[in-house]
């Protein structure tokens, strides 16, 4: 055996070395890793060591091709001058000989198209509404020198304009501009509304803009901090409201829901009982007719049509116990009949709950047959309405109360001569009633 090991490691046959000496020779020829010197232990550890050497192979580009050449353009040194001057002068650039002469930059010099009135226009429309203004035809003519010198950048004219024992705001000198331009165009063609809305300038709205927003860049924080919280106060109250609104709505539909149930158990739908109205109120009108006329004439008697005849023969034959068979569909083999009890809300299961053992009744009925199911399911969608008008009720109070002691305190009184603070309510059991029609026998 150990002749199979020297051979495998190749080591010479020696009969003296012994299994220490094996071990030596063998890690002495293991390779050892060389440590990298940016990388920790640990992480040469788990990458497995540093990644071999990828010898990128030196890629020579094509020799440029100098066979094919092209014409260059020359560049010649050429004389312009700029539009936006008025002096003439000339300058000189080195262009391409294949652009254009006219100046590059002179597409830039754009010019503000302004109105411009002559001494009849200004005799005729403005000097009336000028002596009344306190302006003068220099002044005017000094103000539109200015909008065209600096592209009615109003700052800048602002900052330029200097006249003589006259101190003109920025709003002052823009009212002038716009009334006159204004009126020059109305005079000369009574253009379209669409027209003018660019000469459109209320002075005294952009004092009062500029004037808000004064106060607005100058609140303190607390200030912003309290008109958030107002802001938020406004939109939960928005969401509250709407909130009550879903859950008015939500009673209203269980208490027509239950009237509904109420009146398909006296035998009759809300259409049925609109026909009966119907029949009361058309047999009173024809006796108060057959009064008023001559008794030997003949009174015609209003009677229900062939379809409320029909619903009628309907809803007075019962239903047999084959027909509701066919309606509720049972599961296949034995079932307790109360277990297809349909149970309450899940937010009002402990309240419903309550509510029957105040009864003296249990969560299951005791005998589960079927009108005793049918009762007992009644019961239970009875107490689920008078649960949800009562939490309505009380929340509507609440409020009342709310607004009582607020209009007491705005008005320095009792608002009404009722009670700002709200009155305990007892709790809505059957006991309770029982305790308090037996203190109202007593006191009586």
């Amino acid at each position: 055996m150990s002749s199979d090991v020297r051979d495998i490691l190749q080591l010479p046959a020696d009969a003296g070395k012994t299994t220490s000496s094996i071990r030596n020779a063998v890690k002495a020829e293991r390779v050892k890793e060389k440590k990298s010197d940016g990388l920790n232990r640990e992480l040469l550890s788990l990458t497995g060591g540093a990644p071999p050497m990828v010898l990128a192979k030196k890629k020579y580009k094509a020799r440029p091709n100098f066979s094919k050449r092209t014409a260059v353009s020359p560049w010649v040194w050429r004389s312009f001058t700029n539009p936006a001057r008025r002096d003439n002068l000339e300058l000189y650039h080195w262009v391409k000989a294949t652009d254009a002469e006219e100046y590059y930059f002179a597409k830039f010099n754009k010019i503000v198209d302004m109105v411009e009135y002559t001494e009849e226009e200004y005799n005729a429309h403005l000097k009336e509404k000028a002596a009344s203004s306190g302006w003068t035809r220099e002044e005017t003519d000094y103000l539109f020198s200015l909008c065209k010198a600096f592209d009615l950048r109003w700052f800048v004219i602002f900052d330029r304009y200097d006249w003589p024992n006259h101190t003109r705001t920025i709003d002052d000198l823009k009212e002038r501009y716009y009334q006159t331009t204004r009126a020059i165009l109305v005079a000369r063609g009574k253009p379209d509304k669409k027209d003018l809305t660019g000469y459109n300038f209320d002075k005294a709205r952009e004092i009062e803009r500029k004037k808000n927003l004064e106060i607005l860049y100058n609140r303190t924080a607390e200030q912003i901090k309290e008109e958030e919280y107002l802001f938020m106060e406004l939109r939960r109250r928005e969401q509250k409201e709407e909130r009550m609104q879903r859950e008015r709505e939500a009673v209203w539909q269980l208490l027509k829901d239950n009237e509904v149930r109420l009146a398909n158990r006296e035998g009759l739908t809300p259409i049925d009982k609109n026909v009966e109205k119907l029949k009361k109120r058309k047999s009173v009108g024809s006796t108060k007719r057959a009064s008023s006329e001559d008794v030997s004439s003949p009174v015609m008697e209003v009677g229900p049509s062939n379809s409320a005849r029909k619903r009628s023969k309907i809803k007075e034959e019962p239903a047999t116990e084959e027909d509701s068979a066919h309606k509720i569909k049972y599961p296949v083999g034995a079932f307790a009949r109360s277990s297809k009890l349909p149970g309450p809300k899940t937010a009002l299961v402990p309240r419903v709950h309550q509510f029957l053992q105040e009864l003296g009744l249990g969560i299951k009925p005791n005998m589960p047959t079927a009108p005793v199911c049918a009762k007992f399911n009644e019961l239970q969608m009875n107490i689920q309405t008078l649960l949800e008008v009562k939490k309505l009720y009380d929340k509507v109070d609440l409020e009342l109360s709310k607004m009582r002691v607020k209009a007491r305190v705005m008005g320095g009184g009792q608002a009404g001569g009722s009670s700002a603070v709200p009155q305990k309510r007892s709790s809505l059991t059957p006991s309770s009633a029982q305790k308090d029609l037996k203190r109202q026998r007593t006191g009586a």
